[in-house]
């Protein structure tokens, strides 16, 4: 072996798991550890539940697409060498014969895969961000339901992280008792019987 493909698989496989330290470094931010992260003291900054899901995201697709470079290149040290296995991956594709088709086609796979994880970056982010409002609605439902006595002020702020996490309001002829308790349900948040609204009998 000469001594720059010893070299390479070398730094290739050093790069895999510095990869997999990244990807596995992102995974601890989970929906419900975004929402904390968040929170502030008045409550809560969408726009930082936008950025950290996003964030989370991009990481994640990131890495994953450097773990699949460095597995590609780790198979084509070891493996691709001047033996039978270029002769069986010549046999089926005789494109791989002439240098700039073989060169056109690589940067074609090359791109269609990181359109994939784009668009699977794309998907990841919005279904962090939902998860995220819809536990930071299930949070401040069950901190409210906590008082005895929920005030018009509690109430805002639990109608607003329901419109913001769920998409739902309260309905002009729905009493807030019966908004919260079709929150409950829709959250799986448990409603006590006794609890009294201010303003409503």
């Amino acid at each position: 072996m000469q001594v720059d493909r010893f070299l390479k698989i070398i730094s290739a496989i050093i790069g895999f798991f510095g990869a997999i330290l990244l990807v596995k470094g992102i995974l601890y931010y989970t929906p419900d550890l975004i929402a904390k992260l968040s929170m502030s003291y008045w409550g809560f900054s969408p726009v930082n539940i936008q950025n950290l899901s996003s964030q989370k995201a991009d990481i994640l697709c990131g890495g994953f697409l450097i773990l699949l470079a460095f597995l590609t290149q780790i198979f084509a040290l070891v493996f691709i060498r001047n033996s039978f296995v270029p002769v069986l991956i010549r046999k089926p594709f005789r494109i791989f014969e002439n240098y700039w088709p073989s060169v056109f086609v690589a940067v074609a796979l090359s791109l269609l895969v990181v359109c994939f994880f784009f668009a699977v970056n794309r998907g990841l982010s919005s279904h962090y961000e939902k998860q995220t409002k819809r536990l930071l609605a299930k949070w401040t439902l069950e901190e409210v339901l906590k008082e005895p006595r929920i005030g018009p002020t509690n109430l805002q702020i639990v109608e607003q992280t329901a419109e913001l996490g769920l998409g739902i309001k309260r309905e002009p002829n729905e009493t807030w008792r019966a908004f919260l308790q079709r929150l409950a349900r829709l959250l799986e948040v448990r409603f006590p019987a006794d609890i009294e609204i201010i303003g409503e009998p």
